[in-house]
């Protein structure tokens, strides 16, 4: 009878330190969320119409979070030549304006005033978003936008004419190898071993992966060794005849998806985009690193993105502040943006999540691995307030028929007076 007294008194003792550390446990969460602060208000985003969706996803977790907020998104196909009305017009004015890298530090040098610094408002997790994205939002020392979005390459292939031919994938090592097989199943099969669009800067890759870009140190920079290989590498692509551009991504991705183009260079979106448009063709479409200048060279490139800076004028700029730091930490949030979207993280530790790891069956490749390897190697990209304009010379001088009938001393030289004259 002791024995089972004893017992009871055990079971009892035990029954009340789990209730009392139940109380407990539960105190400190209703303390934390007394603590978590509640924001009410509006949020006014802009941004076009490829990231629409992401915002809106984003949008929807942060009211799940913060149900007393109303994010409204609106969509503009111009919002550079919008900017100025977005940030100062009080009929069009927004909190949150989505702006692209190229025009980025044209835009804070031009709006300045009318932007908000965010250094002090993003310093507690700043060092939590890759580096070389975040280099690409400072200027002078100090944060004017945040990164939306990452955007590493690699190239998309069509596995089964690579296999029916006996092409391995992994055997081309070298820019030169890939244009030997471009030229090889071209004249096979008669299709574009190459699809480009008319935004995508073949130069700007390729100086990417050489550690180099339009600009060093804010000064030009394409009389150097570097861009002298750039454009003889772009010559041959287009001598070989074994690349076709396109006027939009659009177009390039229906002409792929029609069975007309075997490879392309894609961003993160673009390989969400095949599978969500063609999703069954398990075994039909291949992914590998871009090809190296040199065997055993850098093959990792990181080039384009989206920014978001907040308008200085916004009355509820700390409800801003607090929904972008949501959009890129949250960790569930950054995989099923990637998931549902095809946005790709900037946020560091998402790289190292075991979902990363995991080989995408559309593939059978572990996809977003390579994505994340390519772009936590891949080098920054200096832009200046002049990169659009520059880029706009240089894609004029490098027309197709320029890179097949000028030699490249001529193109180097063309650009050049371009530039001193428009710079000036």
């Amino acid at each position: 009878m002791f024995v089972n007294n004893n017992r009871c008194t055990k079971l009892i003792m035990i029954i009340l330190m789990i209730v009392i550390l139940s109380m407990v446990v539960s105190c400190k969460k209703q303390d934390s969320y007394k603590k978590q602060e509640v924001y009410k208000g509006d949020i006014n985003i802009v941004t076009d119409k490829n990231h629409e969706l992401q915002f809106k996803y984003a949008a929807e977790e942060f009211k799940k979070v913060q149900n007393k907020v109303n994010i409204n998104i609106t969509v503009s196909n111009n919002t550079q030549s919008n900017l100025k009305r977005f940030l100062k017009s009080e009929d069009y004015k927004k909190d949150i304006i989505s702006v692209d890298n190229e025009n980025l530090q044209y835009s804070v040098d031009k709006y300045k005033d009318d932007i908000l610094n965010l250094t002090n408002s993003v310093s507690g997790y700043k060092n939590s978003i890759i580096s070389n994205r975040i280099g690409d939002n400072s200027i002078d020392g100090k944060i004017y936008s945040m990164p939306w979005d990452a955007t590493p390459k690699l190239i998309v292939y069509r596995k089964d004419l690579f296999d029916s031919k006996g092409i391995d994938a992994n055997s081309i090592k070298t820019w030169k190898d890939y244009i030997e097989v471009g030229e090889k199943l071209s004249e096979d099969t008669g299709k574009i071993f190459m699809g480009n669009y008319e935004n995508n800067n073949l130069n700007l890759f390729f100086a990417n992966q050489l550690g180099t870009g339009y600009f060093n140190d804010k000064k030009l920079d394409f009389e150097s060794e570097k861009w002298s290989r750039i454009f003889e590498l772009e010559k041959d692509i287009y001598m070989a005849n074994i690349i076709s551009n396109f006027s939009s991504e659009r177009e390039m991705m229906e002409s792929a998806e029609a069975g007309k183009t075997l490879t392309f260079i894609a961003s993160p979106y673009s390989v969400y985009k095949l599978m969500k448009d063609i999703p069954k063709v398990k075994g039909v479409w291949g992914i590998m690193q871009l090809p190296a200048f040199e065997s055993g060279g850098n093959t990792s490139v990181s080039t384009d993105g989206t920014n978001i800076i907040v308008n200085k004028n916004s009355k509820n700029f700390q409800l801003a502040l607090a929904f972008i730091k949501f959009a890129l930490t949250d960790d569930k949030l950054q995989l099923d943006l990637l998931d549902n979207t095809g946005r790709f993280p900037v946020y560091k530790t998402a790289y190292s999540f075991k979902y990363m790891d995991k080989p995408v069956d559309y593939f059978n490749s572990n996809v977003w691995k390579m994505f994340a390897i390519s772009q936590q190697n891949a080098y920054n990209v200096e832009y200046t307030k002049n990169f659009p304009k520059v880029k706009d010379k240089i894609n004029n001088v490098l027309s197709s028929d320029n890179l097949k009938n000028k030699d490249t001393k001529t193109l180097i030289d063309i650009i050049g007076k371009s530039l001193e004259k428009n710079l000036k």
